[in-house]
């Protein structure tokens, strides 16, 4: 059994990953997290039949799994990714942060430096 974190799930990318990941049989989501709306249940934020507490990012268990999924905007996907790299947690990004391979690329689509380029290839 993977054990799985989903960061942003209150978004389209971390919604419908929580769904799918609901039906597959190897894996479980531990934890699910929303800024805005850490505190309720998701099932609070979008009625329906998936329903997960919601923490904040700070307080997500990153020792408690064995990857995590990252459905953040650009900016805040790179440091969530630093994070979990550091407690020994794989990481798929959903988000932007990481499809680019040069910091270079990266300030030229975003106008900003990349928040973690250490980490592009």
């Amino acid at each position: 059994m993977v054990k799985v974190g989903i960061f942003g799930v209150t978004g389209y990318a971390g919604y419908e990953l929580f769904r799918w990941l609901g039906r597959h049989p190897q894996a479980q989501v531990l934890f699910a997290t929303s800024e805005s709306q850490a505190g309720k249940k998701l099932a609070d934020v979008y009625p329906g039949p998936l329903d997960i507490p919601l923490l904040a990012p700070a307080d997500a268990p990153l020792g408690d799994v064995d990857v995590v999924f990252l459905g953040l905007p650009h900016g805040v996907a790179a440091t969530t990714a630093q994070r979990a790299r550091a407690a020994g947690t794989r990481v798929i990004d959903l988000s932007a942060d990481f499809r680019l391979t040069t910091p270079a690329a990266y300030k030229q689509w975003y106008g900003h430096e990349h928040p973690a380029p250490e980490m592009l290839p």
